[in-house]
């Protein structure tokens, strides 16, 4: 089944062209103007990356605008089903601190705990590159 498709050129409108507009149109000049809306808050990108266990090359983006869930319930904004993982193991959110945002993770008072670069923590702000132990289950923290 091999269909040929027909490909017309298209006409562009340049709108810097006084006195041209598309075919068959007459411009009114109502006076109005394109709206252009900005996410609230602040604009950053961070993601966490499974390196080590269950779900090996797994990447999670991270929402600057709400606290994140992290656990083994299928319900968490972060599953990690791993079963030294709690249900709802841990939050990671975005707070500002000092005069700049950062993403930190808390400890919801699990028995395992979290480890962040192979210290036990219960809430610790994170940096590029930090390596966070959820039972098997090792994730990096990337902020772009």
């Amino acid at each position: 089944m091999n269909q040929e498709k027909e490909y017309r050129s298209t006409e562009y409108w340049d709108p810097g062209q006084s006195g041209q507009g598309w075919p068959g149109i007459v411009s009114g000049g109502s006076g109005a103007k394109t709206e252009v809306l900005r996410p609230k808050g602040p604009r950053i990108f961070a993601m966490l990356v499974v390196v080590e266990g269950p779900a090996v090359g797994q990447v999670f983006r991270l929402n600057p605008s709400e606290a994140m869930t992290v656990g083994r319930d299928y319900g968490s904004d972060i599953v990690i089903d791993e079963p030294a993982v709690s249900r709802q193991h841990a939050k990671i959110r975005l707070e500002k601190r000092e005069s700049d945002h950062q993403f930190f993770i808390q400890d919801l008072a699990t028995d395992n705990g979290i480890e962040v670069n192979g210290k036990r923590q219960i809430k610790h702000f994170l940096n590029d590159g930090d390596r966070i132990t959820l039972g098997r289950a090792v994730l990096v923290f990337k902020q772009v």
